[in-house]
């Protein structure tokens, strides 16, 4: 697994917004669609994961406007 994808701080560090554990960190996302080429190959699919991160980002602050 540690051959297929780019282990280091970066990802850790980065991958902690998956966990919502602060404020919805759109940058952070998008950095992590670049330190994985393997699994987003295309410029279709990346351009589909920028519209998800979007979408996640819209939920996170009309959720957090309700509490």
């Amino acid at each position: 697994m540690k051959l297929n994808l780019p282990f280091n701080n970066e990802v850790f560090n980065l991958s902690q917004v998956v966990y919502f554990g602060g404020d919805f960190q759109m940058n952070s996302w998008l950095k992590l669609k670049d330190l994985f080429p393997n699994v987003l190959k295309s410029s279709k699919i990346k351009d589909e994961y920028v519209r998800e991160v979007e979408k996640m980002e819209y939920n996170y602050k009309k959720l957090k406007s309700k509490y």
